[in-house]
């Protein structure tokens, strides 16, 4: 039990530090990319937000003339269906309005 009351400690502590980081993001940032994960020299991304909740992900940051030389875009992050369909329609966008979800009521009921 003891192992499994650090761990379950530990699983906290980094989902807290994590929720916090991400809410850190109040606007979209230029980022530059980590050598290891580059595909060319001085590769950038932009962090994309969703207002009220802070970073949802990451996309290249890509001019229409890099697209034009055949440089490929990308992305990753998870979003919401609504989000995503956004995404394909408008290929620079970075920021996502404050959503409002409902969510599912877990009681049981007994009768």
């Amino acid at each position: 039990m003891t192992y499994l009351n650090r761990a379950l400690a530990f699983h906290d502590a980094v989902v807290g530090i994590d929720s916090i980081y991400r809410a850190s993001f109040d606007e979209p940032r230029l980022i530059p990319v980590h050598p290891e994960f580059a595909k060319w020299p001085d590769e950038k991304a932009w962090v994309i937000v969703r207002e009220g909740h802070g970073a949802i992900g990451l996309r290249d940051a890509l001019t229409p003339a890099e697209r034009k030389t055949g440089k490929i875009p990308w992305s990753r992050g998870r979003f919401l269906k609504d989000e995503l369909d956004q995404m394909i329609q408008q290929k620079n966008i970075v920021w996502f309005t404050k959503r409002h979800t409902k969510r599912m009521n877990r009681r049981s009921s007994t009768s």
